[in-house]
């Protein structure tokens, strides 16, 4: 079997795992912003498909599951968790750690840009969807809903520090191979 559909099951499993360990308890709460999120998704991903900015190495719809699931892991993530202040960390730390899984998917091939889609689209992207999910994920989903993580100021900024250097060690050898 090609290392494609062992990446397709591992990215399938880990995302529904993700979410069982997220929503556990709470999809109730949730159920709105999904239901949201999986049309917006699917239409997302079959335009730019489409449309020619990317390609996968397997059939789009075998693709389209992974997804839904793992995009609807990230913005359940990022609701559940979205601290009460001092926010632009948590999102740079976790759009960026995201973010880096998708340069992994293009290196080995699962994924490909075409017709000028490039990683800073697939970047600006992440924070317009996270920001719009997060937008409705306040109104949606109740306060009870929600556990806002509280991390100390040095662990935050420890952890902001370790992410910037690894973007920026990142974007050197992107911008070496390119």
């Amino acid at each position: 079997m090609d290392i494609n559909w062992y990446i397709l099951f591992a990215a399938i499993l880990l995302g529904l795992a993700g979410n069982i360990a997220v929503l556990r308890r709470r999809f109730r709460f949730y159920q709105t912003t999904l239901l949201i999120h999986f049309a917006l998704s699917i239409l997302l991903c079959l335009f730019f498909y489409y449309n020619g900015f990317y390609r996968y190495a397997l059939p789009v719809v075998f693709i389209l599951p992974a997804v839904v699931i793992n995009f609807g892991l990230f913005i359940a993530f990022l609701i559940r968790f979205e601290p009460n202040k001092d926010t632009f960390r948590f999102y740079f730390v976790f759009i960026s750690w995201t973010f880096s899984l998708e340069i992994i998917l293009e290196h080995l091939g699962f994924i490909r840009f075409r017709n000028g889609w490039d990683y800073w689209d697939s970047y600006s992207l992440y924070w317009i969807y996270a920001r719009i999910f997060t937008y409705i994920g306040k109104r949606t989903v109740p306060l009870e809903g929600r556990t806002p993580i509280m991390l100390p100021k040095r662990s935050k900024l420890i952890l902001f520090t370790i992410t910037l250097v690894l973007f920026f060690i990142v974007l050197l050898f992107l911008m070496k191979t390119a």
